[in-house]
């Protein structure tokens, strides 16, 4: 069992990402623990800036570790930690579009773009059942910066946020993901004939 937050940011960051290549992808340390709020400013300091911050890493390190972060047992799960000041969490969710604009735009990290928002839904940080997808304000958050993402020009990062419009739909107001949608879908002309379908599908809830 390792407390995360105990370590420095450096520290951390090498937890995170200088671990060797398993399958299944996991932590090298097995279960996590620490100060959910600590670790929420991590995670959003590492978003921020993440290319640079994680240079030093092999590209299958890096892979596997984005898809580690926002999982089950990922440290994203924080968010759903009803005693982090709201404002804590809201800067980390907003750094979502940073991360999406300086790296997932680039370089998707296999599937970790396109899961992203499915595996934060399920987030529980230490098992204490408090979920992301309970907290209406964290999940209202998310939506809004799913707007923004839909509005840069990668693919791979608007399919990514259609995606998670399509998971949390049910867990915000689903006329708000309508209307996100829709607006997306009426400003489409450098959007492919592919992603318009996939959006549509999303409006129909026929996205598993």
């Amino acid at each position: 069992m390792a407390d995360v937050t105990k370590m420095s940011f450096q520290a951390w960051l090498n937890f995170t990402f200088d671990n060797p290549i398993v399958d299944p992808p996991q932590f090298h340390l097995g279960t996590l623990v620490g100060d959910p709020e600590i670790l929420i400013n991590y995670c959003t300091r590492l978003f921020a800036d993440p290319v640079r911050l994680t240079q030093s890493y092999t590209h299958q390190q890096c892979e596997q570790s984005w898809w580690l972060i926002p999982g089950v047992d990922g440290y994203l799960g924080a968010l759903g930690v009803k005693s982090i000041p709201f404002q804590t969490k809201r800067s980390c969710i907003q750094s979502f579009y940073v991360l999406f604009d300086k790296l997932f735009s680039h370089d998707p990290m296999g599937s970790s773009c396109f899961m992203w928002w499915e595996r934060l839904l399920e987030g529980d940080w230490e098992g204490n059942g408090e979920f992301v997808r309970d907290d209406l304000q964290v999940c209202s958050e998310i939506v809004n910066g799913l707007q923004n993402i839909l509005k840069l020009e990668s693919e791979e990062c608007r399919k990514s946020a259609l995606h998670g419009l399509a998971e949390f739909a049910d867990y915000v107001d689903p006329k708000c993901v309508s209307e996100i949608i829709d607006n997306f879908l009426v400003d489409a002309r450098d959007v492919s004939l592919e992603l318009q379908e996939y959006a549509k599908r999303v409006l129909m809830g026929d996205v598993l």
